[in-house]
C-alpha cells in the first residue's frame, strides 16, 4: 500500500551545525513500531506479529480466538492475514438482506436500528437516502445492512468510506458517517488499533474499495430505471442470497394477485427471475391449476375464455398452467378478454388469490392409518389390485414393504396432522420411491392406471349429471353439494375414444390433462368430503368405482369403457 502524508517523528533533534543537514547519530532515536501502526504494512501482513500486537479485547467478537487456533499448532502454511480471518468470519454478513437475517447471525448487531426508522432532516444523508436521492445506495436494502456490509463484512474503513461516498455523490458534499451509524443507526465500530491493522492486512484493499463503490452505483442507477419501468420489485443481475430470493419471490407473489391478469404477460427480468428460480414458477403453476380447476369463479371464468380464446387458436391447460411459453399473440387476446369482461377479471383475481393460499397453506397430509369412518377420509389413487402387485414386487426386490401400506392413496385425518412429522415424512417417501420404481419396470400398468383414475373421474361426472342411483344418498339429497362437485368436474375433460380405429389402446384418453391435476381434483375432493357429514360414504363409492373399471380393463370390456368416455 502506498503511504502518504507521512508526519515527522518527534523523537530526534536537529543539528543545525551538521553542513550536511543529517540526522546526527548521537541524537537519533529510533521508533517505536508498536505506537505506529501507519508503519506497519510488514507486521499487518504477519499473523503471528498482529497477535503480538493486538491485545484481546482489541479483537471483535471470536476472531481473536480464531487467530489463535490458526497459530496453535502450526506457522500459517496458508500465509493467511488478518483480513482473511475476519472475512471468514464476517463474509455471511453479505448474504444477508433483511437486519433481521443478520441479527440472527451475528448477534452482536442485535441492537443496530433499521434506517426506516430513525428520523432526519431532509438534505441530511439519511434524508436523501430515504427520499431516494442517493447515487449509491439502493433503498431495495436497508441502508443499515448496506453500511455494515461495507464496513464489517468487506473491512472498509470509516474514513475511506466516507471520503469515497462524498467523492461519489451526486453534489460530492461531505458527510458525516460516523455520526450516521453510531449515534443514528446504533451500527458498532472496531476498535480503532484493529481497524489500522486490518485494513493494512488487505493487499488489494484501494482497488476492492473503488470496485465496490463503483458496483452499488451501477446497482442504484439501475434499481432506479426498474422503479420508473413499473416494476413491482427490483430484480438485480448477478447472485442473489436465498434471503434476497425470497424478498422478490414474495413480492412478486404480492404483485401477481394484485394483478393476477399480468400472470400472463411478465416482463423479461420477471421471466428470467423465475427461469433462475425454478421452485417459484412451479408454485405460480400449482397457484394457477388450482384457480382454474379448483375454483367456482375459475371454472366459470375458464368456460367463457375457452370459447373467446377459440378464434385465437383455443389455449391449452399447458399454457393456463404456466407450463409452456405462452405465445404474445395469445396474450394479447386474454389482455383484450380482461378488458372487455370485467366480471371475469374480478372472478378470475379471486381464483388466483385462492390458489396462492393453497400452495402457501396446503401440505400433504401423512397418515399411518387408512379407514374411512367419521374421523378418516382415504381415497385410493390406485387400484387395490395394483396396490398388491406392487407389495409382492417391493418383496422380491427388497424395496420398503408395510403389510398396510397403501402406494397410491390420499388420506385426511380429522384429528391429528402429520405433515410436520419426520417419521411420517420419511415413511410417506418410501413408499413414493416404491412405486415410482414399480412403475419404470412396469410402464404399461403405469399408463392404465393413469387411465383408469381419469375414467374414474368422468364417471363420476357422468353420475353426477344424471343424478345416478348409485351416487350416495348424501350426494343426491344435497343439491349444493351436488353442484359443487360439478363444478368441479366440469369443462375439465374432452371425451375422446380409449381405442383408436385400429384397436390400438389410447394411453392418454383426456387430453391436456396432466396426472399432477389429477391428484389435485381427488385431493379437493377428499378435503370437501373430510368437512362433509358421512364423507367417508362418498370415498368408498369412488373406491369401488376406481376398482370396478380397472376390472373392465382386465376383462378387455371396451363397450363399457367407450360408455363411459362418451357419457
Amino acid at each position: 500500500m502506498k503511504i502518504t502524508n507521512i508526519q515527522p517523528i518527534r523523537n530526534y533533534t536537529y543539528n543545525k551545525k551538521n553542513t550536511n543537514n543529517h540526522l546526527t547519530k548521537t541524537n537519533y532515536k529510533p521508533i517505536n513500531l508498536n505506537y505506529y501502526p501507519v508503519f506497519l504494512g510488514g507486521y499487518s501482513l504477519d499473523l503471528s506479529m498482529v497477535n503480538k500486537n493486538l491485545k484481546k479485547e482489541e479483537f471483535p467478537p471470536d476472531i481473536f480466538e480464531l487467530v489463535q487456533l490458526i497459530l496453535k499448532n502450526n506457522p500459517n502454511p496458508q500465509n493467511k492475514t488478518l483480513y482473511d480471518i475476519h472475512f471468514e468470519k464476517y463474509k455471511n454478513i453479505l448474504e444477508c438482506y433483511s437486519l433481521e437475517e443478520l441479527k440472527e447471525t451475528y448477534p452482536e448487531f442485535k441492537d443496530v436500528i433499521s434506517v426506516f426508522d430513525v428520523e432526519a432532516e431532509k438534505n441530511s444523508f439519511i434524508g436523501e437516502f430515504l427520499e431516494e436521492k442517493s447515487d449509491i445506495f439502493s433503498t431495495e436494502e436497508d441502508l443499515t445492512l448496506q453500511l455494515i456490509k461495507l464496513y464489517w463484512g468487506q473491512g472498509f474503513s470509516l474514513n475511506d468510506l466516507t471520503k469515497y461516498i462524498s467523492e461519489n455523490s451526486k453534489d460530492k458534499k461531505n458527510i458525516n458517517l460516523y455520526y450516521t451509524m453510531v449515534k443514528k443507526l446504533n451500527i458498532p465500530l472496531m476498535n480503532s488499533h484493529y481497524a489500522s491493522v486490518l485494513k493494512l492486512s488487505n493487499k488489494e484493499y484501494n482497488k476492492n474499495l473503488i470496485e465496490r463503490i463503483s458496483i452499488k452505483r451501477k446497482e442504484s442507477i439501475e434499481a432506479k430505471k426498474q422503479k420508473q419501468e413499473g416494476e413491482p420489485v427490483v430484480i438485480p443481475k448477478g447472485p442473489l442470497s436465498k434471503a434476497h430470493v425470497k424478498h422478490i419471490s414474495e413480492e412478486l407473489e404480492d404483485h401477481f394477485r394484485n394483478n393476477p391478469e399480468k400472470i400472463y404477460n411478465q416482463t423479461k427480468r420477471q421471466n428470467h427471475f423465475l427461469n433462475e428460480n425454478p421452485e417459484l414458477r412451479e408454485k405460480m403453476s400449482e397457484a394457477m391449476i388450482y384457480a382454474w380447476n379448483r375454483t367456482k369463479e375459475g371454472l366459470s371464468v375458464k368456460k367463457y375464455l375457452s370459447k373467446f380464446m377459440k378464434k385465437y387458436g383455443g389455449i391449452s391447460e399447458e399454457e393456463l398452467a404456466l407450463k409452456v411459453t405462452v405465445p404474445k399473440e395469445k396474450i394479447t387476446a386474454l389482455e383484450l378478454f380482461w378488458i372487455k369482461n370485467p366480471w371475469a377479471r374480478e372472478n378470475f383475481s379471486i381464483a388466483v388469490n385462492k390458489g396462492w393460499d393453497y400452495t402457501k397453506n396446503y401440505s400433504p397430509k401423512i397418515y399411518f392409518e387408512a379407514k374411512n369412518d367419521e374421523n378418516h377420509i382415504t381415497l385410493n389413487l390406485i387400484p387395490t389390485m395394483v396396490n398388491h402387485k406392487i407389495s409382492s414386487w417391493a418383496k422380491e426386490n427388497n424395496f420398503f414393504i408395510d403389510e398396510n401400506a397403501h402406494y397410491g392413496r390420499i388420506l385426511i385425518n380429522k384429528g391429528k396432522d402429520y405433515s410436520n412429522d419426520e417419521k411420517a415424512k420419511q415413511y410417506s417417501k418410501k413408499i413414493e420411491k416404491t412405486t415410482v420404481e414399480y412403475y419404470k419396470k412396469h410402464p404399461e400398468d403405469a399408463d392404465i392406471c393413469a387411465t383408469v383414475l381419469q375414467l374414474t373421474l368422468i364417471d363420476f361426472e357422468n353420475d353426477l349429471e344424471k343424478i345416478d342411483k348409485t351416487l350416495p344418498d348424501f350426494i343426491r339429497n344435497n343439491p349444493e353439494l351436488l353442484e359443487n362437485f360439478k363444478q368441479l368436474l366440469s369443462s375439465l375433460f374432452h371425451k375422446t375414444q380409449i381405442y383408436k380405429k385400429s384397436g390400438e389402446f389410447n394411453k392418454n384418453p383426456i387430453e391436456n390433462i396432466e396426472f399432477k391435476t389429477l391428484i389435485g381434483i381427488f385431493t379437493n375432493i377428499a378435503e370437501i368430503l373430510a368437512i362433509t357429514p358421512e364423507g367417508c360414504k362418498v370415498a368408498e363409492y369412488l373406491n369401488n368405482k376406481l376398482d370396478k373399471i380397472y376390472n373392465l380393463f382386465l376383462t378387455n370390456n371396451r363397450t363399457k369403457i367407450n360408455k363411459i368416455v362418451t357419457g
